[in-house]
């Protein structure tokens, strides 16, 4: 059973997750989303769960409009990520997440990318598109013409693995959504940390490889004295 201590620590890392979240979106495309953090116990799966997610209620996540007035959105973004602390305890990991986007009805769905910790079957970080392609009729294998949301597109991996800040970007240059005026600076400033996190995990991952990268960077500026 879930503790107090154990909420304490899991809540005050998801909440300043949820921040940075919620910050990227007010900053380049909405006005006023919330993005909430929840940390409960699963009874059925006997662990932990932490919800961090767009309009959060009784752990689920619901899309926000994309507008940046009272103007009538056209379109609608979803995000929801499941996290827990990693192997030391020490750092918030994320386990899945989710990035949809919707029509302007808020429901139909666009496309949405994906993500799954040692998922099995399909690959953990994909891309699934909503529609209709006659050329998936012709290939060989399973699938149908009307079959092309059942697909998933490979992404880049667990480390560097889309983002939402991507879907923002996504958005923008397709003209599905207005921008604020810097949302270009905010993007990337919010990568740049992301990438930085990823980083700092893979050297704790394979500390050995970070160790032979920065002898030879020694070693150059050696040769270089």
């Amino acid at each position: 059973m879930v503790t107090p201590a154990d909420i304490h620590k899991l809540l005050a890392p998801a909440t300043a997750f949820a921040g940075e979240v919620q910050d990227v979106l007010n900053k380049t495309v909405c006005n006023g989303a919330v993005v909430g953090a929840v940390v409960s116990w699963d009874k059925d799966l006997e662990q932990k769960i932490v919800n961090v997610g767009t309009k959060l209620r009784d752990l689920v996540a619901r899309p926000v409009p994309l507008c940046l007035d009272n103007k009538k959105p056209k379109c609608w973004l979803e995000a929801q990520y499941r996290c827990d602390l990693d192997d030391r305890g020490r750092f918030l990991m994320v386990i899945s997440s989710f990035f949809g986007i919707y029509a302007p009805d808020g429901k139909t769905l666009l496309c949405h990318y994906d993500y799954e910790r040692n998922k099995a079957g399909y690959p953990a970080a994909h891309l699934q598109v909503q529609g209709t392609c006659p050329a998936l009729g012709l290939l060989p294998g399973r699938r149908s013409a009307g079959e092309l949301a059942k697909l998933h597109f490979p992404v880049g991996g667990r480390r560097y693995r889309p983002t939402i800040e991507d879907m923002i970007e996504f958005v923008l240059m397709e003209g599905f959504a207005e921008g604020r005026d810097d949302w270009e600076r905010v993007i990337a400033d919010h990568r740049i940390a992301f990438q930085e996190k990823q980083l700092s995990a893979a050297v704790r991952r394979r500390p050995d490889i970070a160790r032979a990268v920065l002898a030879d960077i020694d070693g150059l500026r050696e040769g270089r004295a």
